[in-house]
């Protein structure tokens, strides 16, 4: 009996390995189901370095990371290159997901406010702090309406 197991169990493992390996090619070759799913992530490590230039003072070098967090992120779960990308077309894909119109309108206004601010004369560090808890505040409530 322990003979017959030592090559079952071997088999069964190999079969199991070998299926899951199959899933993860089939995703990994969906390029753009691998954008969506990872967008959360590249916004977070974006987010990371604007709050890195936050701590440091650093206006213009802090939100440019917030609007390349949040277009970044919009251009990933939107499966639309960042080119093409504008608040016109990101607010129609977003009402064609079902999302809620405050959350749509509270994108369109932190980048406006990074938009404006990166190039204004200088803005508050209580300000900045605002904006960016704002911004993350935002792109969790994004995520959790985009994976429904």
């Amino acid at each position: 009996m322990s003979y017959a197991l030592c090559y079952i169990i071997p088999a069964l493992l190999f079969v199991f390995l070998f299926i899951v390996y199959r899933k993860q090619v089939k995703e990994n070759s969906d390029i753009a189901l691998m954008r969506t799913k990872k967008a959360n992530k590249f916004a977070s490590k974006r987010l990371k370095a604007a709050n890195k230039y936050l701590k440091e003072n650093k206006r213009e070098a802090f939100y440019e990371e917030i609007m390349k967090a949040l277009w970044g992120y919009l251009s990933d779960k939107l499966s639309i290159p960042v080119s093409n990308l504008t608040k016109d077309n990101a607010e129609s894909e977003l009402q064609k997901y079902g999302t809620d119109e405050s959350l749509i309108q509270e994108f369109i206004r932190i980048l406006n406010t990074a938009e404006f601010a990166r190039f204004a004369p200088s803005r508050s560090h209580e300000e900045m702090d605002e904006l960016y808890n704002r911004t993350v505040d935002a792109i969790n409530k994004m995520e959790n309406t985009l994976k429904k």
